[in-house]
């Protein structure tokens, strides 16, 4: 695995930046928050909002910051009206603080609704959630008649950098990989291997989603993910099981990967391979429609065939590491494939 630098000038102000105490640990810089609502009365309010109806949890502090989650039980907007939207928004940043760029994963535990994405939020633009159709409305409804009734609404934050406000923008605090993924790293060609096991609860929920809605993996090796869009992500999706790869972390100092990566379901035989550039701004990829369609896993009379899971994968070849976010003269990633990128 080759590794492209910058100029020396950019080497020397990231050596004299390792030097700097971090801002926060490890340990400070993630969390968790469930904000759960189980009030009959707030319940309800939820559940009968009407359109741009916003409730706000109360603010919980995670990384030496304060945040707090919004929800739009009827969607934010007209034109997303009965899309439950939920956002996360950063109440204040500290005045030596410029930007913090995080992984962050929102979710509703009721449905196994949730969202995965790198954001970076600044004193100005300090709010962003998931995209409409991740979470209906009228699925929570459902989901709670045959549950408990209540909401429960999360989000996991992951720091990966802070940058101050100095000329330099000297970086504050970055992410330190673990020992696992180091070890990876370390060999002459390093790959990640993935395997992602729906079982048969979570397939009955597959089977029923509407267009827009996600399912996400675990996270694995501190820096990867899959998520799934089973009847697509849009409407010109529709009938098309989407997978996605999810990047969630880089090394510090490093701003994006050249990865070759293999994406494939065993019970439909099916699998995509490409190569592509993966960075904070272009974290996600999805194979393109037509790779496995939801007729793949029905029978001749239009059911779903008796499966007791699905099985996804991802092969990941790291090729190359990047200081800087010029790309390299030999980048060979192919501009005109029909790769999805998830720019939610």
């Amino acid at each position: 695995m080759a590794s492209s630098s910058s100029s020396t000038d950019s080497k020397s102000k990231a050596s004299s930046q390792t030097s700097i105490e971090p801002a926060l640990t490890a340990t400070e810089a993630s969390g968790s928050y469930l904000w759960e609502v189980e009030d009959e009365t707030q319940v309800s309010h939820f559940l009968g909002a009407d359109n741009g109806k916003r409730l706000k949890s109360l603010p919980f502090s995670i990384g030496k910051l304060q945040w707090l989650l919004e929800a739009f039980p009827n969607g934010d907007r007209k034109d997303n009206t009965g899309s439950f939207m939920v956002y996360l928004t950063l109440i204040q940043l500290p005045t030596d603080w410029q930007r913090v760029t995080f992984l962050l994963r929102l979710f509703n535990a009721e449905t196994c609704s949730s969202f995965t994405g790198i954001a970076t939020y600044t004193k100005t633009s300090n709010s962003g959630g998931w995209s409409d159709g991740t979470l209906m409305l009228d699925d929570l409804k459902r989901s709670i008649s045959t549950s408990t009734n209540k909401i429960s609404l999360g989000c996991k934050i992951n720091i990966l950098q802070l940058v101050g406000t100095d000329e330099n923008e000297t970086k504050l605090y970055q992410y330190p990989m673990k020992t696992e993924y180091i070890n990876i790293m370390k060999s002459k060609t390093p790959i990640f291997n993935i395997k992602w096991v729906i079982d048969e609860k979570l397939l009955e929920k597959f089977k029923t989603a509407n267009i827009g809605k996600k399912f996400e993996s675990d996270i694995f090796y501190e820096s990867w993910s899959l998520r799934c869009a089973p009847n697509g992500k849009r409407q010109n999706d529709k009938n098309n099981i989407k997978l996605y790869l999810l990047l969630c972390a880089l090394p510090p100092n490093i701003v994006h990967c050249k990865v070759k990566y293999t994406l494939s379901c065993d019970e439909a035989n099916v699998q995509w391979v490409n190569t592509r550039d993966f960075s904070y701004i272009y974290p996600n990829v999805g194979w393109p429609n037509g790779t496995m369609e939801t007729q793949q896993l029905k029978g001749p009379d239009g059911k779903y065939k008796d499966l007791k899971q699905l099985t996804f994968r991802a092969k990941i070849e790291i090729i190359k590491l990047y200081d800087t976010d010029l790309m390299s003269s030999d980048d060979d990633s192919d501009e005109d494939d029909d790769d999805d990128d998830d720019d939610d």
